[in-house]
């Protein structure tokens, strides 16, 4: 009883607010860690179901879908073009390749 004022200014509700947040973080952090191996399990046991329903959505929603992307893309472009460009070693032969490059390098050479 009597948790809360009934005049609190507005310095206390943010204090107040501040600590339900928090408090609010920790406790996902500890169910998200206790309950991590039961969400692997589920993963494997239902991967044709879940494989299922994402084309589902992705079928229902293409047209969504794709113009998301492509605003994205348009938004990000500068970003994605100098990752695309950034250079990166092969771990097996130690030669310099773009990041775009590099997995088909792998592919094609070392696997």
């Amino acid at each position: 009883m009597n948790s809360h004022r009934c005049f609190a200014t507005i310095e206390h509700k943010r204090e107040s607010d501040k600590k339900y947040y928090e408090n609010n973080i920790e406790k996902k952090k500890i169910y998200r860690d206790n309950n991590k191996e039961k969400s692997k399990l589920y993963k494997e046991q239902n991967k044709d179901k879940l494989k299922e329903e994402k084309s589902n959505y992705y079928n229902d929603n293409k047209d969504e879908i794709k113009e998301k992307s492509r605003l994205y893309k348009d938004q990000y472009r500068t970003i994605i073009n100098e990752k695309a460009r950034e250079k990166v070693e092969c771990e097996y032969c130690n030669k310099l390749f773009n990041r775009t490059s590099l997995t088909r390098h792998i592919k094609a050479l070392h696997k």
